[in-house]
């Protein structure tokens, strides 16, 4: 099973299944309209596989982008019990410089 999104319900009958996972983070927002501007960093990204059970709620949060000048990406991640929490840090805001 490949997972590329939210997770909102798996549903399968049998004993323990791998899951493939792809968790990225939200990236930073560009600097701004000074003079001098840089783009935002890009999200973190993980990849991997993880061994889910029946009768077990996991999460799945996506982090959002910059959403102000400068402002760094948040986190994304995936969670539950019996496995290890995995997580991707946001990426940081761009900076800018005024020449005057």
């Amino acid at each position: 099973m490949t997972l590329y999104g939210i997770i909102a319900h798996i549903g399968y009958g049998g004993a323990p299944s791998n899951l493939e996972y792809l968790v990225v983070a939200g990236g930073g927002a560009g600097g701004g309209t000074t003079d001098i501007s840089g783009g935002g960093g890009a999200g973190g990204v993980r990849t991997g596989t993880v061994t889910i059970s029946t009768g077990v709620t996991y999460t799945a949060t996506v982090g959002g982008g910059g959403s102000t000048t400068s402002a760094s990406g948040t986190a994304s991640s995936l969670s539950g019990s019996g496995i290890t929490t995995v997580s991707a840090s946001g990426g940081g805001g761009g900076g800018s410089w005024n020449i005057s």
